[in-house]
């Protein structure tokens, strides 16, 4: 995948998330799909919070020792594959703790006022640093080493999965 498929895939699930969300209107913040679950509001917080979370990987990655490690190849069809198991809701995935849900907003439009201000740092550090991103950035326990290109087509992959679990929600 080139620099501009992964950054149509970020603004695409972007759009997903706030269209499933502004569907699901008021009553997103009443009720999930299943017992324990998470409303929309906390939906959309989660992916706010992860989308934050990578760009601290990004970052701590890119300046480990001062310098930039070594960028390895790209592998175009593992970034297509990562997008597409994140996107897919076929397996639950657990959240790590840090990146559950706290709480803060009470609307729709607040929380995605979040999420759209972290998924645009995460676009401006990837348009600025976009040649540098092939330094492996964590190891992930659904996708094992990703790299940073790798890790922006998880972030798409994961908004377009919680678009997709308001859009049943909102069903339900």
């Amino acid at each position: 995948m080139d620099i501009f498929r992964i950054l149509a895939l970020l603004e695409t699930s972007a759009d997903e998330l706030k269209d499933a969300a502004r569907a699901a209107g008021t009553r997103s913040g009443a009720h999930s799909v299943e017992p324990g679950g998470w409303n929309a509001v906390q939906c959309i917080e989660h992916v706010g919070l992860v989308e934050e979370r990578f760009l601290g990987m990004l970052r701590t990655a890119q300046n480990a020792d001062g310098t930039d490690s070594p960028v390895a190849p790209r592998n175009e069809e593992n970034e297509a594959r990562i997008h597409a198991m994140a996107a897919s809701r076929n397996v639950k995935v657990p959240a790590p703790e840090p990146t559950h849900p706290l709480d803060r907003f009470q609307t729709v439009n607040d929380a995605l006022a979040y999420f759209e201000t972290a998924r645009a740092a995460n676009i401006r550090y990837l348009t600025e640093h976009a040649g540098k991103l092939c330094i492996p950035v964590m190891q992930h326990p659904r996708f094992g080493s990703v790299n940073g290109l790798e890790l922006m087509c998880i972030a798409a992959g994961h908004a377009s999965r919680h678009a997709a679990q308001i859009r049943e929600m909102d069903a339900a």
